[in-house]
């Protein structure tokens, strides 16, 4: 098995000194395969998306595209379904041993259909369980929304915020062959 450490010390770095110092300390971490399980967590029963960590917190990836319904984009791209998402919402807030509950988001946004309705499963549970929306990396227009609904947002300093907007694209065709290729219009 390759090691974390060999691979880092034969590699020629450009970094500083204490920058260097902080990855190999990471590389030294324990990766057992019983250490990453522990820091994952466990599929929470019932769920599709849901983990539990062993303090009880069910973290909830809001990620990539967000889509009305689950369909092809989320089911191979990785994008995320209202539909499936409010589904394991609810199924972490009926858990008993579900202590909290951590919306980790990182998405330009999505579909607006049923966005609302989205929002409203989050905010109509406050004070049951707590709900933290993280962002570290992007949480834009939908997202902004779904997040914007929790008890409390925390995001990173190099996060994206905002970009609440709305968009619609259609196709015209510059003759009205059917063959013929349609550009999109923004």
């Amino acid at each position: 098995m390759i090691r974390a450490f060999d691979v880092a010390c034969a590699q020629h770095w450009l970094i500083l000194p204490d920058a260097l110092e902080r990855i190999l300390a990471i590389c030294e971490r324990d990766f057992s395969h019983e250490a990453l399980a522990q820091l994952q967590g466990k599929p929470l029963d019932n769920t599709r998306t849901v983990e539990k960590r062993a303090n009880g917190i069910a973290v909830v990836p809001i990620a990539g595209p967000i889509m009305r319904y689950s369909n092809i984009f989320t089911e191979i791209s990785g994008a995320t379904s209202t539909q499936v998402l409010a589904t394991d919402i609810r199924t972490a807030l009926d858990d008993p041993t579900v202590t909290g509950i951590v919306l980790n988001i990182d998405s330009p946004g999505g579909d607006a259909r049923g966005i609302n309705e989205m929002s409203d499963v989050i905010h109509s549970a406050r004070g049951t369980k707590p709900i933290v929306a993280y962002a570290g990396g992007t949480m834009a227009s939908t997202a902004y929304w779904i997040g914007s609904a929790a008890d409390t947002v925390v995001a990173d300093d190099t996060a994206l915020l905002g970009s609440i907007g709305s968009s619609r694209l259609s196709r015209i065709r510059a003759n009205a062959m059917p063959s013929q290729d349609a550009a999109p219009i923004r």
